[in-house]
């Protein structure tokens, strides 16, 4: 009995789709890519890409045109290879951290032209702001905790003790003056005495904890004290002419820090009158003295 040789057919993966195309003619997406492949790196090292991102980019871009030509198939019908080409390359989404970096690509032959130094140069990507915000960030997130450890840590020293978690409560916000020490019970006559024996020293504390400086007034009696006296007897000295005159006394009651009471029974005079006298020669010997106070 013959063998009846039958025709093979020729195997075709259904798969495989083909599109038509203005130069290539009938060809798969595969054919399509390996075509225009070539010149899509050229055109993309001609734009100035990074190099190191060109294959992600050329990835991206042929896949949205794949699925453009999955929803129009005859979209490259009646394109020319240039037309495909620009397809492509409209299609690349340059992410911006990429565009940044293309923007201040320095080239070594550049460089060494210029100068015959290249290593001389810091070549860098990016701008040094970023990490400039983010030290502020992280130094401002790190006041932040210590801020409420030592809060807590006051709180819980003060717990029992309500004028002075006032006083922090005072301290730490917006609270006025006068509500605060009513919450303290050291409202009317009691509050100086609130403010200056618990808030003043509870303030003194806070800093102390978190290591802030504190400026304090410059003051003439502890310039004086320390034994910078030169300003203080030039100013005696310019009254002296007039050792009569309550100015001339009350600064030399000054230097020997004698009190209100002692300077108005010695020179008999009234409170009021020293006042007014003591006022006058702090003002002068804080300029004297370049003080603020």
């Amino acid at each position: 009995m013959a063998v009846i040789d039958f025709p093979q057919a020729e195997v075709t993966d259904p798969n495989e789709q083909t599109y038509p195309t203005g130069w290539l003619g009938e060809a798969t997406f595969a054919q399509i890519h390996d075509d225009l492949i070539p010149n899509m790196g050229r055109l993309l090292r001609y734009y100035r890409k990074p190099a190191t991102y060109i294959p992600d980019l050329l990835q991206s871009a042929f896949m949205r045109l794949w699925q453009d030509m999955v929803e129009e198939p005859t979209l490259l019908a009646e394109a020319t290879k240039g037309d495909a080409l620009r397809l492509v390359l409209n299609r690349v989404r340059t992410p911006y951290f990429i565009r940044r970096l293309s923007q201040r690509e320095v080239y070594l032959e550049e460089l060494a032209e210029r100068s015959g130094e290249p290593d001389a140069f810091i070549i860098e990507g990016f701008e040094g702001r970023y990490y400039k915000d983010h030290a502020e960030f992280a130094r401002a997130v790190d006041i932040r905790i210590d801020f409420e450890q030592v809060i807590a840590q006051m709180a819980a020293k003060y717990a029992d003790s309500q004028p002075h978690l006032a006083a922090l409560y005072y301290i730490t916000t917006d609270v006025s003056l006068k509500e605060a020490a009513a919450l303290a019970g050291r409202s009317g006559s009691k509050q100086a005495w609130w403010q200056t024996s618990i808030v003043k020293p509870m303030r003194e504390e806070l800093a102390e904890l978190l290591q802030m400086f504190v400026p304090t007034r410059l003051n003439w009696k502890k310039k004086f004290i320390s034994g910078e006296r030169e300003p203080f007897e030039k100013l005696v000295e310019y009254h002296r002419q007039d050792e009569g005159s309550a100015m001339y006394q009350v600064l030399c009651g000054l230097g020997e820090h004698e009190t209100c009471q002692s300077m108005a029974a010695r020179l008999n005079l009234p409170m009021s009158t020293i006042f007014y006298y003591r006022r006058q020669a702090h003002e002068a010997l804080r300029k004297a003295y370049g003080c603020s106070a």
